[in-house]
């Protein structure tokens, strides 16, 4: 191997193809939409998404390329950088006890999925080559130790998730990323492989070869943890257990960095340190660990060797304790109070009797107990609430559509249309599930659309409505808005620009239809490699990573009657404080399940994505399966990765 190489300039090197690769990735795109729309075999409506990509794309002809070399930059940075606190504007917290209604909608939803299809397509042509990648980079200086599968920093999911948010940041409109998220998954998969070999080659040009490797035991569930427990202990008191330095977390006991602590209790502190490390866990729960670890060097010999048995409570408490941390931020209020609540545990522990099986088996079931007690903070009508927003969420297609409908007849300003179709369909959705078709509030909302209407056909007759009447129509929609929970400065914004509309003013502007104006933000500056601006110089030890479990997708058949039942058996099967992997919003999360309905038909989820919040309906959580975009962290895999990380491979 050569002396400059190192992840920094294999860092380098990705970063100066991928100008070129997102090209390629643009242009095919465009090429496949292209085939498409001379397929005699495609539908009309299909025809009709395939023309609209298509011209969006031209349109933004090699803007798509370098927001895609953006997007994928910064995706890699988010590895790099410390987990963000969610917004806490609009969140739920973990153990809040005044929550507000947020479920996930339908299109982001099916974005998801799409983006996880895309993955999906991507790893399938890429496995073998991305498995001797990251086998070469394995012995790369200067590589992110606690994230070994990170060795390499390019993945098929972080690159599926960089296309589709470069779509986002260009202003792309749901209807337009699908069928091109669609078009794009050969041709994604295609240059991607291309762009893995290529740093393969380069790997190979300076002289890295694959280390020699041994098969390892197959792994139930759990079973890598129960293996690597029993390695932790046959290693020599000497060895050095990984790479993992002594910064970046406070865990430890002064005896055990002085040194001075028995052998065992020194590679149990390294442990915590690098679940502390891998989870995230901040400074709140650095207390905590060292607070679990100090209880650790009380235990007599005979106690120290009970922790041999894979089946002993305290690792248990060690995974436990991590997927709790893995789910929120380290400067996220929820991880102060996680640590707060975590105290009766602890204290348990610090009696001055001596730490049985049983002590720890009681802190265990403490520690159960944190999201179990979630639910109980809820308000009685949280499921009926949810039940309203579903109902409304399936109801308002069909508003939308007879309202569009009834547009198609009448010449209507675009401003108008845009108003009709988005808050005002909301409106009248929300009154229709509320309080019924026939209610006064349910009408009233209806019939403002023909008021409005008529006042717009005036106004293009040049006949301004009068001061009363303009007035009732603002009032109207003023009184809808507020009663469909539309935030303030949403309302004012709609109720200036109806003022503007009727009270005559540029009726030429609003009259007129005005063509799209494409607006382009300005692509990223690449400029000289060392020092480009935006993308991320990468160095092993700032690696920070997230908190998640490396998963592989594996889509069912959804008409087949055994995957039918399988995914009832495991939606039925969810409990609260069970950690899963969802696709959430075009991108893998770790995410605790803190609250269900008793109906089975809502599930919320706690994660570090986003608001932090994240409710499903049922159905949407059983198409995630569906797609293999849903799986269950199974008890022991949290430990399984930190013992793997800080292990020596097995010769």
């Amino acid at each position: 191997m050569t002396r400059s190489c190192n992840f920094q300039a294999l860092w380098l090197h990705i970063v100066e193809g991928l100008p070129a690769w997102a090209a390629e990735v643009e242009r095919g795109t465009k090429d496949s939409l292209l085939n498409s729309l001379s397929n005699p075999w495609e539908h009309a409506g299909g025809r009709g998404e395939a023309s609209q990509a298509l011209s969006w794309l031209k349109a933004r002809h090699g803007v798509v390329a370098q927001a895609l070399v953006r997007a994928l930059a910064q995706r890699v940075k988010e590895e790099l950088a410390p987990a963000k606190a969610p917004d806490l504007q609009m969140r739920e917290f973990l153990l809040d006890s005044s929550p507000m209604l947020s479920l996930m909608d339908e299109s982001s939803m099916q974005e998801g999925i799409e983006t996880g299809r895309l993955a999906q397509q991507v790893t399938h042509l890429t496995e073998n080559t991305l498995r001797e990648l990251r086998s070469l980079c394995t012995m790369l200086p200067g590589r992110p130790m606690h994230e070994p599968e990170l060795a390499y920093p390019l993945s098929p999911s972080i690159v599926a998730e960089s296309f589709s948010q470069a779509l986002a940041d260009l202003g792309a409109e749901p209807e337009l990323r699908l069928p091109i998220l669609r078009a794009g998954a050969t041709v994604l998969g295609a240059e991607t492989l291309r762009l893995f070999e290529r740093h393969l080659q380069w790997l190979r040009d300076q002289g890295l070869r694959p280390a020699s490797a041994a098969m390892r035991p197959a792994t139930a569930i759990g079973g890598s943890a129960y293996v690597g427990i029993e390695r932790l202990f046959s290693a020599p008191p000497g060895e050095s257990l990984g790479a993992i330095g002594s910064t970046g977390s406070a865990v430890g006991s002064a005896a055990a960095q002085a040194g001075l602590a028995p052998p065992l209790v020194r590679k149990l502190e390294q442990l915590t340190r690098v679940l502390a490390r891998q989870t995230h866990a901040g400074a709140a729960m650095d207390s905590v660990w060292r607070r679990l670890l100090a209880q650790v060097e009380r235990l007599s010999p005979q106690e120290l060797s009970a922790l041999q048995q894979s089946s002993h409570p305290f690792w248990r408490l060690l995974d436990r304790l991590a997927a709790l941390s893995a789910v929120q931020s380290p400067n996220d209020p929820d991880m102060r109070e996680l640590a707060a609540r975590l105290g009766p545990m602890l204290a348990q522990l610090e009696q001055p009797q001596e730490l049985s099986m049983e002590a720890f088996d009681s802190a265990l079931s403490e520690l159960d107990s944190v999201p179990g007690n979630f639910g109980d903070t809820r308000p009685a009508e949280l499921q009926t609430a949810f039940d309203m927003e579903s109902k409304r969420r399936e109801m308002e297609p069909t508003v939308r559509a007879q309202l569009a409908d009834q547009l198609r007849k009448t010449p209507v300003p675009d401003d108008v249309r845009q108003f009709l179709q988005g808050p005002w369909v909301q409106v009248m959705t929300q009154s229709l599930v509320r309080e019924g078709p026939g209610s006064p509030a349910a009408l009233r909302y209806m019939n403002l659309v023909p008021d409005l209407l008529t006042a717009v056909g005036r106004l293009r007759r040049g006949e301004v409505p009068s001061l009363i009447e303009r007035q009732a129509l603002l009032d109207g929609a003023r009184e809808g808005m507020m009663s469909a929970g539309f935030a303030m400065h949403l309302v004012d914004g709609h109720i200036v620009d109806l003022t503007r509309l009727l009270s005559g003013i540029e009726k030429i502007s609003l009259m007129q239809a005005n063509p799209a104006t494409v607006v382009v933000p300005s692509g990223p500056t690449l400029g000289n490699l060392p020092g480009q601006p935006g993308l991320p110089d990468l160095h092993g030890d700032e690696w920070a990573g997230h908190a998640e479990l490396a998963t592989v997708p594996m889509a069912m058949n959804e008409d087949d009657d055994d995957s039918l039942v399988e995914r009832e058996a495991w939606l039925d099967g969810l409990k609260v404080g069970d950690l899963c992997r969802l696709m959430l919003q075009g991108r893998w999360v770790t995410a605790l399940l803190n609250w269900r309905s008793d109906n089975g038909q809502f599930f919320m989820f706690k994660s570090r994505r986003g608001s932090g919040s994240h409710t499903i309906t049922r159905r949407m959580l059983d198409r995630l399966r569906a797609e293999g975009l849903a799986t269950k962290v199974e008890p022991g895999q949290m430990l399984a990765r930190a013992l793997e990380t800080m292990l020596p491979p097995e010769a």
